[in-house]
């Protein structure tokens, strides 16, 4: 039975009649607005925290180290590489304070989360390191936008997608304030998908293994992505041609990337982001992520077999849905807050491809929206330090004293520790239902009657259309 909740992204998409209104009509106010707000938050509320390493690795580069040099980077060399760039940028047009310690914050870094500092940044630091990622948040939109338009014809569905992405309280405040960079992983990934439905394979390995280096998660749709090469090429050299493209693009990438740590003999440093990670965590840790690891990875081969199964047009019909489904199974690995930036351009297109799909919808809100809590009570009043030692606008020791209550315990739990807990709780929750609704959808879950029955009823109650079980 087909339903609002039951869709499919064919390649043969419908092309849009009459001119791109790209710019007019509601697209125009969501890119405004979205423009407004991050332009206004960038420069006055930051994490100081996270870009004060930005600051350091400049700092390091400038000196004439390389990016593993000196202490201070911990990931792979792309988002360094990126972060380069900038600096050449900031010195060549602009003449900027990076930032300095703020001696009436010193109190910050004796508080119990050990995630704060009293070094701040400089409101013209800020904004010119977030400019980068909120032009990516625009650009990624517009893809959107130009998926659905291509898919449905109607821009008001297109301006719908790219509103829910842009219009992302999540997605505001991982560029616009914490200047995390997981929305430049969901650009590479998102391109990758694009340009492997075109046939474009080795740009399309070039671009996943550049995802797969900004941040881990897409790398757990290697395979999918390879069967999906076997599958829409009949001829079998064909597939064998296509499948070495896409190879060579991504081991190409890689090389190049690590060439400069393969010289100086630094390419094990590259990866202290997660052996670092790993080595921290505790027994609760690791009884929570290795079990998930271990579920993700068996996934991962049941989506592979069940692609293998499909004929060529349903597996290109269904292609988006897929790598949307593992994305989000994979991103429950980890807790961060920002991680689900990933999937959140395919979510948006697939919600609104097939038409406004409410109880999708619900899932998308309600993840962001705790993500955004969580991100926030995790980074606490810190993220005000550039306005108390740059504006004036609040006393230090008021805002000290105002983080202080966050740390007063509950339940052997600070109130900041607390609210963080039932954010998370409440987005994983909401995370395995969306990852039901998708597996119904693809129907993965024919063969277990009583998830079927549970998510067709959680799916009615968010505002869904009733599908009668087989």
């Amino acid at each position: 039975m087909t339903s609002d909740c039951v869709q499919t992204a064919p390649e043969e998409v419908v092309r849009p009649h009459g001119k791109l209104k790209f710019f007019s009509g509601l697209a125009l106010l969501v890119t405004v607005l979205g423009f407004a707000i991050r332009l206004i938050l960038a420069p006055y509320v930051t994490y100081p925290f996270d870009i004060e390493h930005w600051a350091v690795i400049l700092q390091n580069t400038e000196s004439g180290n390389g990016l593993f040099g000196l202490t201070g980077y911990f990931y792979t060399p792309v988002w360094g590489y990126i972060l380069g760039f900038e600096d050449v940028v900031i010195n060549s047009l602009f003449s900027v304070e990076y930032g300095r310690r703020a001696l009436g914050l010193l109190g910050i870094e004796n508080l119990e989360f050990v995630y704060y500092t009293a070094t701040t940044t400089s409101p013209g630091f800020n904004l010119l390191m977030k400019v980068p990622l909120i032009l990516v948040d625009f650009l990624v939109g517009y893809i959107v936008y130009r998926l659905v338009l291509s898919h449905s014809g109607d821009e008001r569905k297109a301006a719908g997608a790219y509103g829910l992405w842009f219009l992302c309280p999540l997605v505001i405040y991982m560029s616009a304030v914490q200047a995390q960079f997981d929305c430049i992983s969901a650009l590479f990934m998102l391109l990758c998908v694009l340009l492997l439905r075109k046939d474009r394979c080795f740009l399309a390995g070039v671009m996943f293994a550049l995802g797969s280096l900004i941040k881990f998660f897409p790398a757990f749709c290697i395979l999918l992505l390879c069967m999906y090469i076997f599958k829409v090429h009949a001829d079998p050299s064909a597939r064998i041609r296509k499948f070495l493209l896409a190879l060579v693009g991504a081991l190409f990438t890689v090389a190049l990337v690590f060439l400069p740590q393969i010289l100086d003999g630094t390419v094990i440093d590259a990866f202290s982001f997660i052996f670092g990670r790993t080595s921290e965590f505790s027994l609760v840790s690791a009884l929570r992520t290795y079990p998930v690891i271990l579920v993700t990875l068996v996934l991962m081969v049941v989506l592979v077999l069940h692609m293998r199964r499909m004929g060529e047009q349903e597996c290109r019909d269904r292609f988006i849905t897929m790598v949307l489904l593992m994305l989000t199974i994979c991103v429950m690995i980890s807790s961060g807050p920002q991680y689900c930036i990933v999937y959140l351009p395919l979510l948006a297109y697939y919600i609104f491809a097939g038409g406004a799909n409410r109880p999708l919808m619900w899932c998308f809100i309600i993840i962001t929206v705790t993500s955004t809590v969580s991100a926030f009570f995790n980074n606490s009043l810190s993220i005000l330090t550039t306005l108390v030692e740059y504006c004036g606008v609040w006393n230090a020791d008021s805002l000290l004293s105002a983080m202080d209550v966050l740390e007063t315990e509950i339940l052997g739990l600070t109130l900041r520790a607390l609210a963080v807990t039932v954010s998370e709780l409440i987005q994983t929750i909401f995370m395995i239902v969306l990852i039901l609704f998708i597996a119904d959808d693809l129907g993965l879950l024919k063969r277990f009657g009583k998830l079927t029955h549970l998510s067709r009823r959680v799916r009615v109650k968010l505002g869904g259309v009733k599908i009668e079980e087989e």
